[in-house]
């Protein structure tokens, strides 16, 4: 089987940094809309494998949800490959990067994942004018980080970037997935630790409106594009990962 998922809770009252929300726009009601949206396109074709759509609980308190997932998978059943989505949509083409991330990477090589990286490149690109976007978010990856892209507000840079890229740690279910099962996963993030609404009252839809306002578009118009592209993003990497699965060689 192959999965795509993400986290229904969110962080709950007196969580840091922010003291906990009961909303959870970004992270992780993004998230959640993103799958169920790619889910419902996958639903209409017959597949090679089965598709499951997984809604993980206790993400925020200790990867509950898809620990016991994992624990209760039946005998003779295998997950090829898995994608997440956690915290995302206040990305391209505002002025937060689109952070997509790729693990296992176990030896601190780079481009174990190079399969992965190449096909997420190429599918995202795909009816989408996104290559400078790629190039100057792989530039970004490689100069400052990947914490530069979580956990650091630059969008006063006005920088319109998608770094698609293995890494050494995963910060959501996907890491549960690839370390306990060896299967490659992919998550798709945005600004987390650096925002001031995260974990916070809030992080609300209007936030999230507010923050994707560019010199070229509004908030609304910007969100639009943004769930547009991940959620077929999603959609045809499960459905190219059903066909062709890519496995861990790391």
């Amino acid at each position: 089987m192959a999965g795509a998922g993400a986290h229904l809770d969110v962080a709950e009252a007196g969580s840091p940094p922010g003291g906990g929300t009961r909303i959870g726009a970004h992270d992780n009601g993004a998230g959640v809309a993103l799958v169920l949206e790619a889910a419902r396109g996958l639903a209409q074709f017959d597949h090679r494998r089965t598709i499951v759509a997984c809604f993980w609980s206790n993400e925020e308190n200790g990867y509950d949800g898809v620990d016991r997932w994992i624990d209760n998978i039946p005998a003779g059943v295998t997950l090829s490959n898995y994608l997440n989505a956690d915290a995302v949509g206040t990305n391209w083409p505002g002025y937060y990067t689109l952070v997509v991330d790729i693990i296992p990477e176990t030896d601190n090589q780079i481009n174990e994942q190079w399969p992965m990286v190449r096909l997420a490149e190429w599918i995202g690109s795909n009816n989408n004018d996104i290559a400078e976007a790629l190039r100057l978010g792989r530039e970004i990856y490689n100069t400052e980080g990947y914490a530069s892209m979580k956990d650091v507000d630059s969008s006063d840079q006005k920088r319109l970037s998608i770094s698609v890229h293995e890494s050494q740690r995963g910060r959501s279910d996907y890491e549960r997935i690839a370390d306990q099962l060896g299967v490659v996963s992919m998550d798709f993030g945005s600004l987390t630790g650096g925002s001031d609404c995260y974990h916070a009252p809030c992080d609300t839809l209007d936030t999230m409106i507010d923050m994707m306002v560019t010199d070229n578009g509004t908030g609304v118009q910007n969100l639009v594009q943004s769930f547009d592209l991940i959620s077929w993003w999603l959609f045809n990497l499960a459905m190219h990962l059903d066909e062709t699965p890519i496995y861990n060689e790391s």
